[in-house]
């Protein structure tokens, strides 16, 4: 009748939410009591969002820090090598950016099988943990790309997703007759991995940008 909620009485009554329930389930409160109590649980509900955000800002920018420190360690052991410099290049240019794993795209199977090796190499990715999902356009749904890729790559198809086939009404001409549909490498490992490559690509863009802004 004050405005209390059941969990402001518990923290002053120490007894369980059902035994308080059981005692004022007969209150019945008059408009202006109901008045004050909505207005308390609206406030406490705004300010248990906001302290929910923040604590949760506080926690990705903490994992955000650690991925950028072990990044950084590895930028440190492995900038020298140009294999390593050309894999975050690319991954700079192809890799995905806005998901929620590590995921590398493109046709050339040459690319695709150096970035099989650099995740493996640089970022310590076992083959297990690699994932091929093919993209073509339906006209090619009888093809079998996933066999070729399975060949070229070496991952078995138990390790591919579910082929992504993108629809054409007037039919599509395949130009290059090399064509087996695009890859996209789908690593596991989810956000950490993520952003442990998102933070090498910008630590090599702040080196090259000292490069090139200064020539």
């Amino acid at each position: 009748m004050q405005g209390y909620t059941y969990q402001q009485i518990m923290e002053e009554v120490p007894i369980s939410k059902g035994l308080l329930s059981g005692w004022l389930k007969y209150v019945r409160l008059n408009q202006e009591q109901e008045q004050v109590l909505f207005g308390n649980i609206r406030e406490r509900s705004t300010n248990g969002r906001e302290k929910a955000a923040a604590s949760n800002m506080k926690r990705r920018k903490e994992r955000e820090q650690k991925a950028f420190e072990n990044a950084q360690n590895i930028y440190n052991d492995f900038k020298h090598d140009p294999m390593f410099v050309a894999g975050v290049s690319l991954y700079w240019a192809e890799g995905t950016k806005r998901s929620s794993q590590f995921g590398f795209m493109n046709s050339d199977p040459e690319m695709i099988l150096f970035m099989l090796f650099w995740v493996q190499r640089y970022l310590g990715v076992t083959r297990e943990n690699i994932h091929i999902r093919v993209n073509t356009h339906a006209d090619f749904i009888g093809e079998n790309y996933e066999q070729f890729w399975a060949e070229t790559t070496g991952i078995p198809l138990t390790q591919f997703r579910k082929t992504i086939y993108k629809p054409n009404r007037h039919g599509v001409y395949k130009k290059n007759p090399t064509y087996k549909g695009c890859v996209n490498l789908e690593i596991g490992g989810g956000m950490e991995l993520l952003r442990v490559a998102i933070a090498l690509y910008h630590i090599l863009s702040s080196e090259m940008k000292v490069l090139y802004s200064t020539s």
